[in-house]
């Protein structure tokens, strides 16, 4: 359960990389990925 929760957060971090290149890549996750981790 947890772990497919996992894989889905990083492929939607996967994607905002590749959707935005411009954007410099962030150490710590958005509060939002946060939330859903601990979740």
């Amino acid at each position: 359960m947890e772990r497919s929760r996992i894989v889905r957060i990083k492929r939607e971090k996967a994607r905002r990389l590749i959707g935005a290149p411009e954007r410099p890549p962030v150490e710590r996750p958005p509060p939002e990925e946060e939330i859903e981790f601990r979740d």
